[in-house]
């Protein structure tokens, strides 16, 4: 690695960025919107929303957070929140199998490998990743 510079050491290897693509997107709308004037409302990027406030009336919009183990729009839980990001990910969204082991891609922090316990995580109250900031919430297995 050089400054400024990464590389990839195997052929085949790529970087995706799409995590962090998201949340830097929903900042740039956001202070896209807000210089507008605007004061509430849901930016919804697909599991990556953003709020700007909360609700007219004062008090926090409710987000839903998709149960990873049921069919799309079943919730596990909700998160009152305002003027934050609400970023969900879960173990049913990306993952593989190799040699007959089925990996997914909400890695145990801890170990680096895929976590066991976290079917779906809540984390970072801010849109992109900057430095200094760090998850606030995971969300157990049921019966865990």
């Amino acid at each position: 690695m050089e400054e400024g510079r990464a590389y990839l050491a195997r052929e085949g290897m790529i970087a995706n960025l799409g995590a962090i693509a998201k949340g830097y997107i929903a900042d740039r709308v956001k202070d896209l919107l807000v210089e507008q004037g605007v004061e509430h409302a849901v930016i919804d990027l697909g599991r990556n929303i953003l709020l700007i406030g909360g609700r007219p009336d004062g008090s926090n919009f409710t987000v839903g957070v998709q149960d990873p183990n049921q069919e799309e729009g079943v919730l596990a839980d909700t998160v009152a929140a305002s003027d934050k990001s609400v970023v969900t990910s879960g173990i049913n969204e990306r993952k593989f199998t190799y040699n007959g082991k089925e990996y997914h891609h909400v890695l145990d922090p801890f170990t680096g490998f895929p976590g066991r316990y976290w079917p779906g995580v809540r984390n970072h109250p801010f849109g992109q990743l900057r430095p200094g900031r760090r998850p606030v919430h995971h969300l157990p297995a049921a019966g865990t």
